[in-house]
């Protein structure tokens, strides 16, 4: 099974738009609620995520080559955003600058990604929607750790034991999948929640693998089923959600994506998808990152709701371009000064 495919980036993005989307009822209130189930894409981030840990792990990567190769991958995003949300955030709600300093110091678990883990004690501005990453992160090295333990067990046993206790543990207590901040003594339920979807997404990377070898001659009607798939997720979510359909809408997501990885590809005929796709995982990052605080912020607007749509949307474009561009501009400067420090070694020598 490939590592990666064109369509899986062009999905992110769909799923992406779909958390936008169901984040887009904070301007409309309770009055309206539409798209009600559509955080489930979350968990389509979160499988993905699994199947390229189980990649790594299969391939004998170390732990910490894992590890920084997914921060590094997220971190300076990340890093941007959360700067760049802080600032204007505290602008618009006039807090004054030594208020500003205070929760910026009182902010230092949240700036290195602890949300998840219960050691940010200082309760100081957080990113909304930063506890998926927190909670990726630290799964990751949580599920290495099972992985270096478990050997050959790990994907026939320990995994799908994980998987039943874990989403058990979800469907017996809240009766739903989407719960991010329940205190459980040693994680948020959003760590077990994270955690569980990347072990099930180590699990479709190896039902991925069978696939691939073994039935190749149904990749056609796979692939039908795997946009069937999708559909249905997309459809029933918009209108049933935090219920026992999460765990239904869990497997028939894990079902496509596990297609997906097998046999999914981009048409080299289509070559527009083809563009947009090489980006998706970016795109897809930055727009997760600044779209609620953006949200956040033209709530506060006294404008009609066309109006409100139309500057969240442009501000999201502007916001993630300028992001974007100081990431790469910075990205840069450390390559030019790693070059110019080798230059400066090899003249000493």
């Amino acid at each position: 099974m490939s590592d990666r495919n064109k369509k899986i980036d062009l999905l992110r993005l769909v799923f992406c738009i779909m958390i936008v989307v169901y984040h887009c009822n904070k301007l409309v209130g309770k009055s309206v609620y539409f798209a009600k189930g559509w955080y489930i894409a979350i968990e389509f981030f979160a499988i993905v995520s699994g199947i390229f840990l189980m990649s790594s792990m299969e391939k004998k990567l170390e732990m910490s080559c894992i590890f920084w190769k997914k921060w590094k991958g997220i971190y300076s995003v990340y890093l941007i955003s959360y700067f760049f949300a802080f600032f204007l955030i505290q602008i618009v709600d006039h807090t004054g600058l030594k208020k500003s300093i205070k929760l910026l110091y009182r902010s230092v678990g949240n700036i290195f990604l602890f949300e998840m883990t219960g050691m940010d004690i200082f309760n100081g501005y957080c990113l909304q929607g930063s506890w998926y990453i927190s909670a990726m992160l630290w799964s990751i090295l949580l599920i290495f750790f099972i992985f270096i333990i478990s050997g050959k067990w790990f994907s026939q046993v320990i995994a799908p034991l994980l998987v039943i206790l874990f989403i058990g543990y979800f469907n017996k207590t809240y009766g739903r999948i989407h719960r991010t901040h329940d205190w459980n003594f040693i994680f948020y339920s959003g760590t077990i929640r994270i955690a569980a979807e990347l072990l099930l997404g180590c699990i479709c990377y190896k039902i991925g693998q069978i696939l691939r070898r073994k039935y190749r001659k149904y990749k056609r009607i796979l692939e039908k089923m795997e946009i069937l798939l999708y559909i249905t997720v997309i459809v029933a979510s918009y209108f049933y959600s935090n219920s026992s359909y999460d765990f239904i809408y869990l497997v028939l997501l894990a079902i496509a994506i596990t297609i997906t990885f097998s046999f999914g590809e981009v048409s080299k005929n289509f070559l527009v998808l083809n563009k947009i796709s090489q980006k998706g995982e970016r795109i897809s990052l930055l727009v997760y990152l600044n779209h609620l605080w953006l949200l956040y912020i033209v709530k506060k607007l006294e404008f009609s709701m066309t109006v409100k749509i139309l500057l969240f949307l442009f501000s999201l474009l502007i916001s993630c371009l300028l992001i974007h561009n100081i990431d790469k501009t910075v990205y840069k400067v450390i390559e030019k000064y790693k070059l110019y420090r080798k230059a400066i070694l090899l003249k000493e020598k």
